[in-house]
């Protein structure tokens, strides 16, 4: 896919108790997206936040009418807050950027400049040294895992993937779990979208330790990854979508 107009998209923005880091969050996407000729809007989601979240969310969006704040009243998880961005996009390329202002300038912008070359552009870090060895560790093994169960070859899943606004607003995948984003690749993948991989730097300042891995995701992950291995051999939708 060549780019033969002007781009645009829009930036899902999921916030739970982020106060101290959703104004900077939004001044990283901005300051990524000011150079590039391109349409942004920012669709921050409240999750259940138990702090002032809510409310720097309203302000920032009442002082930038590209900004739009979402609230759910308890706490959801990623792919659900995900999944109430996506369906309020309206341009025609959809990201999410954590409202931890984990990812910064550096990452945002090589996704910016690749709008309009694929169908899905998929990110991968390349200073994963700012993060512990044991967080370095699990995500290489569940980059392998995923990829000898689905067949693939992708460099990571779980990044700040670039998709058509259309091709994924019509895909049926919902799942709520952690490995909803890996999901929705390998369904895109298998149906014949394109993609590139772009190498990004995440925001060395900001970087956290990973909740992934916790005991309580280990059962929604564990039933994820049986259905990746069961939609490669049948490719039966209705057992892959939730």
């Amino acid at each position: 896919m060549l780019k033969t107009q002007k781009q645009s998209i829009s930036v899902i923005v999921p916030a739970f108790n982020e106060e101290l880091n959703l104004a900077d969050t939004l001044d990283s996407i901005n300051a990524a997206a000011s150079d590039r000729d391109l349409e942004l809007e920012i669709i921050i989601v409240n999750d259940g936040s138990q702090d002032n979240t809510g409310r720097v969310a309203d302000g920032l969006a009442s002082k930038d009418g590209r900004v739009r704040s979402l609230h759910h009243q308890t706490n959801q998880g990623l792919g659900n807050t995900y999944f109430t961005g996506v369906k309020e996009a309206s341009k025609d390329y959809v990201v999410l950027i954590p409202g931890d202002n984990e990812c910064g300038v550096e990452t945002l912008a090589p996704l910016l400049d690749a709008l309009g070359t694929s169908d899905i552009i998929i990110p991968y870090p390349v200073n994963t040294e700012i993060r512990s060895r044991f967080r370095r560790i699990l995500s290489k093994l569940f980059v392998s895992l995923i990829n000898f169960l689905a067949g693939l070859k992708l460099h990571y899943y779980n990044g700040t993937v670039v998709h058509r606004r259309d091709m994924l607003q019509s895909c049926p995948i919902r799942s709520s779990g952690f490995v909803y984003q890996a999901k929705i690749l390998i369904y895109m993948l298998y149906n014949g979208a394109s993609f590139q991989q772009i190498p990004i730097k995440l925001n060395r300042n900001k970087a956290r330790a990973s909740t992934a891995f916790r005991f309580s995701n280990l059962v929604s992950v564990s039933r994820a990854l049986t259905q990746i291995l069961l939609y490669r051999l049948f490719r039966r939708e209705e057992w892959f979508s939730t």
